[in-house]
């Protein structure tokens, strides 16, 4: 386990999102936030190359 996709993860969480009158964040804004911190830590390592299909981090370079 990696600390520094948990506090990746923290780091986008609150920084992009909130609350809407009052309603905690649903379960896909967590799956968002954790795939985007995935990408952000994979960007800064380099691994930016060629990803198969399969992976888990698929989608469109650069990460913000």
């Amino acid at each position: 386990m990696s600390w520094d996709l948990l506090q990746e993860y923290h780091q986008v969480l609150d920084a992009a999102t909130g609350r809407h009158f009052g309603v905690a964040k649903k379960v896909s804004t967590h799956a968002w936030a954790y795939h985007i911190a995935g990408r952000r830590l994979a960007k800064r390592k380099g691994e930016t190359g060629p990803i198969p299909p399969d992976h888990p981090r698929t989608g469109t370079w650069p990460v913000p």
